[in-house]
């Protein structure tokens, strides 16, 4: 059974941030809805019936449910218009909250079996992710440095390097 917290967990981590945190930011504002949309889809009281408004309000010490009723009706209503990358979010958790409800019936090693081929399928998803950002980093960026570096004279490279290190730790240092 769904959580409040585990909601707020998974959220959390794949945001990178605290959803409670008090802040109008779109990351936050977007955390909060993901949450109240989440919360009333999967949480379920103990006559059955869906999480109400105040108790999601009150969890996110941010307003009264009409708060929450907002980010419902519309700040998620955005997110599945304008935000994939957000709507991606909610749709995995509810994969998830899917895959759980299925493998509830199976005995210990089915369960073990559809687990071990769901890790593996995601694991090859994470993979081929990370594979195609280093490549697209690479082939824009680093193709661009390395011709640059190139057409230094061997006497100059050394100072090149001397005057790209602080650029680059600059760069990394700031925040956008």
């Amino acid at each position: 059974m769904v959580t409040l917290d585990d909601i707020k967990i998974y959220l959390d981590a794949e945001l990178g941030i605290d959803i409670l945190t008090k802040s109008n930011k779109r990351k936050y504002v977007y955390g909060r809805a993901l949450f109240s949309k989440l919360a009333v889809d999967f949480i379920k009281r103990e006559n059955g019936k869906p999480i109400t408004l105040y108790h999601i309000a009150d969890f996110l010490k941010s307003g009264s449910h009409a708060s929450v009723l907002r980010y419902i009706k519309v700040n998620f209503k955005d997110i599945e218009t304008f935000e994939p990358e957000y709507l991606k979010i909610y749709n995995d958790f509810k994969e998830i909250t899917f895959f759980e409800e299925l493998t509830s019936d199976l005995d210990f090693n089915s369960r073990y079996n559809v687990l071990l081929k769901k890790y593996v399928e995601l694991n090859t998803k994470l993979n081929d992710m990370a594979n195609i950002k280093r490549e697209s980093f690479e082939d824009k960026y680093l193709n661009e440095v390395v011709s640059m570096a190139k057409k230094i004279s061997n006497g100059n490279r050394e100072l090149f390097l001397m005057r790209i290190k602080p650029i680059a730790k600059m760069v990394n240092s700031t925040v956008y």
